[in-house]
């Protein structure tokens, strides 16, 4: 059976090194089971310009948050989707069709160009449904919570 094919956005990312609560165990289950090869990880390089903000809180990410983050563009686990002009051009039709915002239709059309079942992001303004056979819905994480979940919760 093929692994899971899963496009995660920024915010996904930002939970995780920001520990944001009701997101982080979420956010760290899905780049870990990327980690150990359960799932296929796939993100577009226009995040790397993403990383100095964090939209759930309208401000910039701290030098330490960012640097957290930066630790991920190097990871292996992760395919990164080049932004091109041929993804720069779609993303600009699924804008005008979909209203969406430039970012979240250069994650859409990066998501589509690698045929991810999902397209997990925690966006108010990305509308959930389904574009050109990729799911957008909020990050959720199927599996055994670890001990270590109960500890960092009571911590």
């Amino acid at each position: 059976m093929a692994k899971p094919r899963i496009y995660l956005d920024t915010s996904v990312f930002i939970a995780a090194v920001k520990g944001e609560t009701d997101r982080v165990l979420i956010a760290r289950h899905l780049l870990e089971d990327g980690i150990e090869g359960k799932i296929d990880v796939f993100a577009s390089t226009y995040l790397a310009a993403e990383f100095i903000y964090n939209k759930n809180e309208g401000a910039q990410l701290k030098e330490d948050e960012e640097n957290g983050v930066k630790e991920y563009l190097n990871r292996e686990f992760i395919t990164w989707v080049e932004l091109d002009l041929l993804v720069a051009e779609h993303a600009r039709e699924l804008a005008r069709a979909h209203s969406l915002k430039p970012a979240d239709a250069v994650h859409l059309a990066s998501a589509i160009r690698v045929e991810a079942q999902e397209l997990m992001r925690w966006d108010n303004g990305f509308h959930l449904g389904e574009y050109e056979g990729v799911a957008v819905c909020d990050p959720h994480w199927e599996g055994q919570p670890r001990l270590s979940d109960d500890f960092d919760r009571a911590q």
